[in-house]
C-alpha cells in the first residue's frame, strides 16, 4: 500500500473520513491524494445562466486546496489535490489507476454536502466495481491502529487471494489479531467447514495472529454484526468470493446495512488485485 486516495464531496462526514485517512496514511507511510469529482450543472434557458466548465473546476480546486491545508500536519506535508469532471464512481476508478498500490477512502453513506449527496451510491458503486480496496469511514471516528480485525470471506480451494494484500499490510503494520469469519447455518457442522478450508490462506496470512471463527445465523449481516460487537473489533473487512457470497453480502439491502450501520471502519477488498478496472462506460450498468 503506497497511496491513500481520499474521495471527498466536502461534506462534514467527508471531512471526518479525510481526517481519519490522513492520520492512517501517516501511520502507514503512504502518499495522500485528495480527489473530488464534479459535474457541470445544466444551464436553464429561462434564467440565461451560463456556467463555464473552467469556473467549476477552479471552484472545486479551491475547495480542495482549502481542505488540504486543513489536513496538513505541517506546512511541508505533501498532499496532492485532483479535481476531475465526471460522475463520482467512474471518475474515481479511472483516476486511481494512475497511482501505485492505492487504497480508496470514502465517508460513510448518507452524506450531504454543498456539492452533492453522492456518497451513499458512491460507496456501494465502488464496492461493486472497484479492483482497488475501499475503506469506508463512519462519522466522528478517529484513527487508531487496528488491534482486532474481522475478515468475513468464503475462502475456497480455488479462490484467488491477491485481494488480501491490503489487509495483510494493515494487519502486519498494526500487529492486529484477525478472525476469519464464516457464517454457518444452524445445521452445518464446523468440522465440515474446516475440511474445505484452503491451506493457501494460512500461507497468505503467515506471520499474522489469525484464526477461524464460525458464528451461526440465518442472516449473514446480523451474524457478522453480532460477532463484531461481541469481540470489540476495530475493523470489518470483507472480500466477496463467488456469486453466492456476493449475493448474500452485497445485495442492495445487506450492503446498505453494512455501510450505513457499522460504527467502525469497513474495508472492502477486491476479489482480484488491481490489474484491470472495469471500463468506464460499463460502470453505471453494474452499480445496482
Amino acid at each position: 500500500m503506497k497511496t491513500i486516495f481520499i474521495a471527498t464531496d466536502f461534506s462534514e462526514n467527508a471531512q471526518h473520513a479525510a481526517d481519519f485517512a490522513n492520520d492512517f496514511a501517516g501511520y502507514m507511510g503512504c502518499k495522500v491524494v485528495l480527489f473530488h469529482a464534479y459535474q457541470i450543472p445544466l444551464s436553464i434557458p429561462e434564467s440565461y445562466v451560463l456556467v463555464k466548465p473552467e469556473e467549476v473546476r477552479k471552484t472545486a480546486e479551491e475547495y480542495l486546496l482549502e481542505e488540504s491545508n486543513r489536513l496538513r500536519k505541517s506546512p511541508f506535508q505533501p498532499i496532492e489535490i485532483v479535481a476531475e469532471e465526471g460522475a463520482a464512481v467512474p471518475a474515481i476508478l479511472e483516476h486511481v489507476k494512475k497511482y501505485s498500490d492505492p487504497l480508496i477512502v470514502v465517508g460513510k453513506s448518507g452524506m450531504g454536502g454543498m456539492f452533492s449527496n453522492w456518497f451513499g451510491s458512491t460507496s456501494l458503486g465502488l464496492v461493486k466495481a472497484s479492483h482497488v480496496p475501499v475503506l469506508v469511514i463512519p462519522e466522528s471516528i478517529h484513527f487508531k491502529p487496528f488491534q482486532k480485525i474481522v475478515l468475513a470471506a468464503e475462502i475456497e480451494i480455488d479462490s484467488p487471494l491477491n485481494g488480501l494484500n491490503a489487509l495483510v499490510q494493515i494487519g502486519t503494520k498494526c500487529k492486529s489479531s484477525i478472525d476469519v469469519v464464516r457464517v454457518l447455518k444452524p445445521n452445518v457442522a464446523i468440522v465440515d467447514e474446516l475440511s474445505y478450508r484452503s491451506g493457501r490462506l494460512a500461507g497468505k496470512l503467515t506471520g499474522l495472529d489469525w484464526n477461524y471463527a464460525f458464528p451461526r445465523g440465518e442472516q449473514v449481516f446480523d451474524a457478522i454484526n453480532e460477532f463484531v460487537l461481541n469481540n470489540d473489533a476495530d475493523l470489518i473487512s470483507i472480500i466477496p468470493q463467488h456469486h453466492n457470497f456476493l449475493h448474500k453480502i452485497f445485495n442492495k439491502s445487506e450492503s446498505k446495512k453494512l455501510i450505513q450501520h457499522t460504527h467502525i471502519p469497513l474495508l472492502l477488498l477486491p476479489e482480484h488485485a488491481a490489474e484491470t478496472i472495469t471500463p468506464t462506460h460499463q460502470l453505471q450498468e453494474q452499480l445496482f
